[in-house]
């Protein structure tokens, strides 16, 4: 007699439930990897346009906390501090709240007239504080 037997066909439907039980764990790791990205690409182009406003350099005081030639680890001075915390934001930017954008100024080449400033733009965004950064530099 012709056909399948009873085993070959268990055989058959447990191999390919391992097949796409393997292809659904691949699928979901994608699909996270994917918006794990679009948040990231969603943070850089945030921390890019806070930054497109600056044609030229804001008012800030040339100091240790903002002198990189004095200082490496100069902090900056704040000129922006915008938090984030209503649940609009999250339709809006696409990403976890909170989100928290930050631009520090910074003088690369110490404190003197005619120096170059650098603007840096900083997203922290979701509950593990994943960060974006932008810099710019501006007369």
């Amino acid at each position: 007699m012709g056909g399948f037997s009873t085993v070959e066909l268990l055989l058959t439907i447990a191999v390919a439930a391992l097949f796409l039980s393997a292809f659904y764990q691949l699928f979901t790791a994608v699909s996270q990897s994917n918006a794990i990205a679009q948040q990231q690409t969603t943070a850089d182009a945030l921390a890019y346009y806070a930054l497109r406003g600056y044609n030229s350099a804001p008012s800030y005081t040339c100091d240790n906390t903002t002198n990189l030639l004095a200082n490496a680890n100069a902090p900056g001075q704040v000129i922006l501090n915008q938090y984030t915390a209503t649940g609009s934001a999250y339709y809006i930017f696409s990403l976890p709240i909170p989100i928290t954008v930050t631009i520090r100024a910074f003088a690369p080449q110490g404190c003197g007239a005619n120096t170059p400033t650098k603007l840096e733009a900083t997203v922290l965004y979701g509950p593990q504080n994943k960060t974006a950064k932008h810099a710019i530099y501006v007369n």
